[in-house]
C-alpha cells in the first residue's frame, strides 16, 4: 500500500501547531504569573501561589521549546518508533453552534495504544482524508473508525482491536 506523504505533512503540521499553541499558553501563563507576583508582592500567600505558577509555566515553556526544536511530539514518537502499539484510530467532529450559527468546526483525531495510552490531535477537516490514507498505510494492524462496540472491546482488551 502506498503511503500518502501529503497526509504525513498535514499530520505533523497539526502536531507542530498544537505544540505552538501550548507554547503560547505557557508564555502567557508565565507573564500573568509575573504580573500577579508584582501586584501581590506584599501578600505572602498570593506571592507564594504566583511563584508556584511561574515555576510551572516556565518549566512548561522550556519543555515545549525542546519538543518544538527537536520535533519530539509524543504522538509522532509513537507513530515512528512504536507504530505496532497503536491499535485504534478514529476522528470526532465537534461543531460549535451558539444560537444555531456555526462558529467553528473541530476535528479531533484519537490514537489509542495497546497499553491504554491515548493521544489526540486537532486536524483540519479538509486534510482528514489525506491523513487517514497516510495512517492506513502506516498502521495496517490498527482498527479505524469509532463505534460503541469498538469502545467496549478496547476497554475489555485493546488486543481485540488488532487486525490479523
Amino acid at each position: 500500500m502506498q503511503i500518502s506523504y501529503k497526509g504525513k505533512d498535514s499530520l505533523y503540521g497539526a502536531m507542530r501547531k498544537e505544540a505552538q499553541s501550548r507554547l503560547f499558553l505557557a508564555i502567557s501563563g508565565s507573564l500573568i504569573s509575573i504580573f500577579l507576583l508584582l501586584q501581590f508582592n506584599s501578600e505572602r500567600i498570593f506571592s507564594f501561589l504566583a511563584i508556584l505558577a511561574l515555576i510551572f509555566f516556565i518549566s512548561l515553556t522550556i519543555n515545549t521549546l525542546k519538543r518544538l526544536r527537536n520535533k519530539n511530539y509524543s504522538c509522532k514518537l509513537a507513530l515512528e518508533q512504536k507504530p505496532k502499539s497503536i491499535v485504534w484510530v478514529y476522528s470526532v467532529k465537534t461543531q460549535r453552534l451558539p444560537f444555531g450559527i456555526s462558529v467553528s468546526d473541530e476535528i479531533l483525531l484519537y490514537f489509542k495504544t495497546v497499553n491504554k495510552k491515548e493521544f489526540s490531535i486537532k486536524v483540519k477537516e479538509k486534510e482528514l482524508s489525506e491523513i487517514m490514507a497516510f495512517l492506513n498505510g502506516l498502521l495496517p494492524q490498527a482498527t479505524f473508525g469509532y463505534s460503541l462496540d469498538k469502545d467496549q472491546w478496547y476497554e475489555a482488551d485493546p488486543h481485540l482491536l488488532l487486525k490479523d
